[in-house]
């Protein structure tokens, strides 16, 4: 797409072409659609709407992704061996701990499936802080102590019934794609059947 055809293209052009050509696109042309879709959020107050619950795939990553935290772990060990990573899938419900980031991750010929748990709390109507506080590699978890809990700010920009966009400490932009609004049966324990739509608000479990 040309640069005179972005810069003419209104808020539903934007979306559409977010949601469908993402392949093909350079990292500043995503950036540069990002922008544009900022400026039309329709959500107000998006850290606090129930609308950021739900399961999510991530599209565009920024700076320590917990979804990546698990992969990038793998990765250092491997000592620089074969290794790749499917799309990350992000569960966020109403209750703590309230974001689970999973991701498939191949190592030679072995397949892994890697999870980060983390807590997710509002500290104002646009940021949110999370704190990822456990690590599972297929069926083995572990809790992480303080000293290994990483944590961060996030800034959320735009939220709809389709994306979410939020930023990074460093202001990178990371874009999730809806894949569902009810959860699978094998997402977070704490959420019973009655409790699939996960319609609260962020932080009132």
């Amino acid at each position: 797409m040309s640069r005179r055809m972005m810069s003419s293209m209104d808020a539903m052009d934007v979306k559409e072409e977010i949601m469908s050509n993402m392949g093909d696109k350079s990292r500043t042309d995503i950036n540069e659609l990002i922008l544009k879709l900022e400026k039309k959020n329709p959500t107000s107050d998006p850290a606090l709407s129930s609308l950021i619950n739900g399961v999510w795939e991530l599209a565009v990553c920024g700076v320590g992704s917990p979804g990546l935290f698990g992969y990038q772990v793998l990765k250092a060990l491997s000592k620089g061996g074969p290794i790749s990573a499917d799309d990350v899938q992000v569960t966020i419900s109403s209750t703590d701990p309230r974001v689970e980031s999973t991701v498939d991750v191949k190592i030679g010929s072995a397949k892994l499936t890697v999870t980060a748990i983390a807590e997710l709390e509002a500290i104002s109507s646009t940021r949110l802080k999370e704190t990822v506080i456990e690590a599972k590699i297929d069926s083995l978890s572990s809790p992480l102590p303080a000293s290994l809990q990483k944590a961060r700010e996030l800034v959320v920009s735009y939220l709809d019934e389709d994306l979410l966009v939020v930023r990074d400490p460093l202001g990178a932009p990371e874009l999730l794609k809806r894949k569902d609004k009810l959860f699978p049966s094998s997402s977070t324990p704490s959420l019973s059947s009655s409790e699939d739509d996960d319609s609260g608000a962020p932080g009132s479990g």
